[in-house]
């Protein structure tokens, strides 16, 4: 289990917390990235344009051990483009 820091801990104890949800969705033909809010935010210097929902993400598994878990995704209120990306690229089990 991970442990959170002291301005996430901060952020979680506000009146108001609005979470967004960041995705990198890696193609041939480059990243798309993606967010669960509604314009761009710069994350490490990459864009991630908002889309307002992502749809589902399936739950998060970690362990102590050196080990992969797949992460199913959902994509739902997606910009057309990315839909045709998505459906003209082989993208299941990407690392």
């Amino acid at each position: 289990m991970r442990s959170a820091t002291a301005g996430v801990l901060a952020a979680l104890a506000a009146e108001n917390v609005t979470p967004i949800i960041f995705v990198e969705l890696t193609f041939d033909s480059g990243p798309v990235r993606l967010h669960s809010g509604v314009g761009t935010y710069t994350v490490d210097g990459y864009p991630y344009g908002g889309v307002g929902a992502l749809g589902k993400i399936s739950p998060v598994e970690e362990s102590t051990e050196l080990k992969a878990y797949g992460l199913k995704v959902e994509l739902s209120g997606t910009p057309n483009d990315y839909v045709v990306i998505a459906l003209s690229e082989d993208c299941q089990g990407r690392h």
